[in-house]
Formats: structure tokens, sequence, C-alpha cells
């Protein structure tokens, strides 16, 4: 069964003098999981840690967390839209792992084995094969003095990264007559500079030309996680510095979601979710995909604690608890609190009135709409 959190108390001493969110659930409904929604920020101020009484006293206006149904946890994950890391070096695929099978993939090909070339020789980190001119980044920095630091491509290797010999290394699937159309469908054989310019959508497509492959299965099973979140788009070997803040906090979860992949549900660490409006900057299909994950995390029997603003997502939830009246300090105490249709029939709340319209067919939206032009 799935982690129930009981009880639940959020609060911000600043705005709302004390006056926490409280959630309380019945531990014996038959539910798969819990998911709340609240209008505050609370993701992004760390409210899984724990604050001592020290702290409290040296910032009183500080924010306190205090979770009763703790015992039911096992683990607690923020996943939240800053940065994974500042270096060019990592990317995707060596982030979710995938990147180590698809090196094993390439070791294991004739070639390779003549040329004594083992998985290390596919790391653009190993002195064995990245480029030695650029060090396998793909680029040269030149620092500025008063400007900001310009990128070049390695004239070497022409941002592919490796040593000639490495890339002369190539594999090529057995389609079995099936015709791809991906990028890498297109090439009689790829190299591992190949692979890293690929999508993850076309690398998927390549990986499934090898069979039972032991390699090329993890490798299609990590990798496959990145398309149900969304990121198909993504390139193999696109730096991890350069995604956007939504595509970091997808790529956290899919590192989640590879740790519980084949686990029994027995042996799956209960654990918490927090998400930090993961809708922002995505799109209506996208926003379906990230609804998915969540309901993916919640059958695994993990809970999912959102702070959103978008109404799909808030009519998507088992519980909602809407903040206000206002905000800053007109805001701060519960509206309301329940499942989506009794906040949609609390007429105080400003995302009842939302998810009223929301609710309504189609036809009547736009009539509603119009009426309110």
């Amino acid at each position: 069964t799935a982690v129930i959190v009981q009880k639940m108390i959020l609060g911000n001493l600043n705005h709302n003098s004390g006056t926490g969110v409280i959630f309380t659930q019945n531990p014996h409904r038959e539910r798969p999981g819990v998911h709340l929604y609240g209008d505050f920020t609370l993701c992004s101020q760390g409210a899984a840690d724990e604050t001592d009484d020290e702290d409290l006293e040296a910032n009183p206006g500080g924010r306190r967390f205090v979770l009763e149904g703790w015992e039911q946890l096992e683990h607690t994950v923020l996943v939240d839209q800053s940065i994974l890391g500042k270096t060019p070096r990592s990317n995707p695929a060596v982030y979710t792992g995938a990147f180590e099978d698809i090196r094993k993939l390439f070791a294991q090909s004739e070639e390779a084995r003549q040329r004594g070339l083992n998985a290390s020789a596919f790391s653009f980190n190993s002195g064995q094969g990245q480029c030695e001119r650029c060090r396998g980044a793909g680029f040269e920095k030149i620092e500025m003095q008063f400007l900001s630091d310009v990128f070049v491509r390695c004239p070497d290797c022409e941002g592919r990264r490796y040593r000639e010999h490495i890339l002369k290394i190539k594999i090529a699937p057995r389609r079995n007559g099936i015709a791809g159309t991906g990028r890498l469908a297109a090439l009689p054989a790829c190299s591992i500079g190949d692979v890293l310019e690929a999508t993850v959508d076309d690398t998927l497509e390549f990986l499934a030309g090898f069979g039972q492959t032991p390699a090329a299965l993890r490798a299609h099973q990590s990798l496959l996680l990145l398309q149900e979140v969304g990121l198909g788009y993504l390139k193999l070997g696109q730096p991890i510095n350069t995604l956007s803040g939504g595509e970091s906090q997808r790529l956290k979860l899919v590192r989640e979601l590879a740790e519980n992949a084949g686990v029994k549900n027995s042996a799956v660490r209960r654990t918490l979710f927090l998400f930090d409006e993961p809708t922002t900057g995505l799109h209506f299909d996208d926003v379906r995909v990230l609804l998915a994950v969540f309901r993916r995390l919640v059958k695994a029997g993990h809970s999912v604690l959102v702070i959103e603003h978008n109404l799909e997502v808030i009519r998507a939830a088992d519980w909602v608890i809407d903040l206000g009246p206002e905000a800053g300090e007109d805001g701060g105490q519960i509206v309301v609190e329940g499942p989506p249709t009794m906040v949609a029939a609390c007429q105080r709340s400003h995302t009842g009135a939302a998810l009223r319209v929301a609710f309504q067919p189609a036809p009547t939206v736009r009539k509603t709409l119009a009426r309110h032009a």
C-alpha cells in the first residue's frame, strides 16, 4: 500500500502568524497515494530539511516543518528547477547512466576487440580516447577579461570530443527489415560521436535494433524513462548546464524513476516527492505526460506533493489546499481544502472560481469566458 501522510504542518511565521497548512488523511482509506497542491513557495525554501531550535532562535521569522506520520516514509526527494551542475561535461546520457552501457556496446564490437579497446576508451573523460586538444569537451573556452567567456568548437575533433581512431569504430543494429526514421537510421553505421549527437528518440530506435544484447537493453531502459517524461527531443550529448529549469526538474525525476525500475513493490523505498511548479514552461501535451508520471509514482507506492497553479494539475489532484485569500500579507490562510470539486464549490476561493469554469463542458466554457471578457 502507498504511504498516507496523516498530518502535515507547513508554516511561514512571517506571513501567517504561525498558522500552518494542515493536511489530514484517513490512513485506512483505500487510496493509492496522496497529492497535495497549494499556492506557496515551499519547495524552494527546503521544506524537507529539519530546522533545530537554535536555528529558530537565530531566525524567528524562518520556516517550520513538522511532519506527523513520518514513520511511514523512508525517503524524501525535493524535485525543483535548480540547475543540475555547472560542468558542461555531464549530459543526459551520463546523468541517467545510459552512457556506460552505450560505451560497453561499442567495446563489444569486433573492431574494438581487435584494437584492444575497452569501454573506458569510449569515454570522453578518459585520456585513452578523448581529443588531445579539447580533452573531450568538444570546444575550447576563450576567457574574456571584461566580457563573458566565449566557447568555440574544437578545430581538431570538430566538436566530436574523441580522437580519430575512436570515431572510426562504428556499429550497426540488426534492423530485420524494419526501416528506421531517425537520424541514426540514415547512417550505414554509427560512431560514438554520432550517438551523442542524436536525440533520445532516435537513439531508442537505434538501440532497439540490437535485440536482446544486455548492454543495449539496459541503455534502452534508461533512455526510455527520458522519453516517458517528455524529454525525447534532447540530444544525448547536450551539456547538462544548458538545460532549462523544467528540463532539469524532469531529469531529476528520471533518476528517481530509474532507481525504482525493476524493483518489486515490497522493496520500493516509500518516498515523499516534492515538486515546485513542475509545469512552468511546459506545453499542454507535456503537462499530460507529467501527470502520467505522477500517477506512476503513486501507483508504485509513493506520495506526491506539488506546488502548482496549473488547473489541469489541480483538477487531477486527490486533495487540494488553497491558500489565500489574497497574496503576500493578505494571504497565508487556508481558504478551503478538499477534493477539487469541494474547492470549486467554495465561493471565497479564487482557485475555486477558476475550477468551476474548468469543470464546465467546452461550449459552456467559451460562453463563460466571452461573458467575462
